[in-house]
């Protein structure tokens, strides 16, 4: 099996902004931020696809790789319907007969994953009660039921995790994922008022501006993740594009000032590129 160091995002631009292997690396914490309704959870979802449909990397002997996808906002059937969607319209030539039932829909995504080498959890708190700990001991009995998680995507990770201390929370999880070499990916909602600005003043890293609280559950995340993406969206002669924006790495090289910025246009569920599919 080729050694898989992390994953590619499935867009070229993206991958650029991660700097050094062009990738979201294994081991890292990264942080998706905007405000309400500009696409965090979106492409989020889209993230989680991305990975579930790319060469897998290697686990331990016996095992099989797998990703966690943890919401407080959506049943688990919400996400499984939204990949399917998104796989049919990035393979229009695969499309199966229509209408399908709530099996043959749970069907269709797992044998694709399978296909492609992943087996993808989806949690979904019963209570306000989980939080990092339980998050921890979710990813330890998957991995003694012969999966090893190498990716976590959390949406809302203060919400989802019942977190009133969202820096703590956050430093818990970077050593464990640290430890162990896992990506994680989740997405928080910025303070308003700084999200705002920034927008009037264009393209400036946040940490540079005049108000330091920028994300709305913390104080300061980018002393605790290893890079940060601010999303938003935008509408040109009647088409939406998503924009991307990287804060300051703790982890990640800078890279060329081009590369810190990427704009995606909007096509149904930004599904990946085909090639990602071919190359099962």
């Amino acid at each position: 099996m080729t050694t898989v160091t992390g994953i590619k995002t499935g867009w070229h631009n993206l991958n650029r902004m991660m700097g050094g292997l062009n990738e979201l690396s294994f081991g890292k914490l990264i942080m998706i931020g905007g405000l309400a309704h500009t696409y965090k959870s979106g492409l989020l979802h889209a993230l989680h696809l991305h990975t579930c449909l790319q060469a897998p990397p290697e686990v331990a002997k016996g095992k099989k790789p797998g990703v966690l996808f943890l919401t407080s906002m959506r049943r688990p059937y919400d996400e499984i319907t939204w990949m399917y969607n998104a796989m049919l319209e990035a393979s229009p030539d695969d499309k199966p007969v229509t209408p399908r039932n709530t099996f043959e829909v749970c069907e269709y995504v797992e044998n694709t994953l399978q296909s492609a080498g992943w087996t993808s959890l989806v949690v979904q708190p019963v209570d306000h009660e989980y939080n990092e700990d339980d998050l921890i001991l979710d990813i330890e009995k998957a991995n003694q039921n012969g999966i090893e998680i190498r990716a976590v995507f959390i949406d809302d990770v203060a919400w989802s995790l019942n977190s009133t201390d969202l820096q703590s929370t956050l430093e818990t999880l970077r050593h464990y994922i640290g430890d162990i070499n896992i990506l994680m990916v989740g997405t928080d909602r910025l303070n308003t008022d700084v999200a705002m600005l920034k927008q009037r003043l264009g393209d400036l890293y946040l940490p540079n501006m005049p108000e330091n609280n920028y994300w709305d559950s913390a104080f300061d995340l980018s002393t605790v993740v290893d890079t940060e993406l601010f999303v938003d969206t935008r509408t040109v002669d009647d088409r939406r594009y998503l924009d991307i924006m990287r804060g300051k790495p703790v982890s990640v090289d800078n890279g060329p000032v081009q590369y810190r910025n990427a704009v995606i246009p909007f096509f149904g569920y930004l599904t990946p590129p085909v090639d990602i599919f071919a190359a099962k």
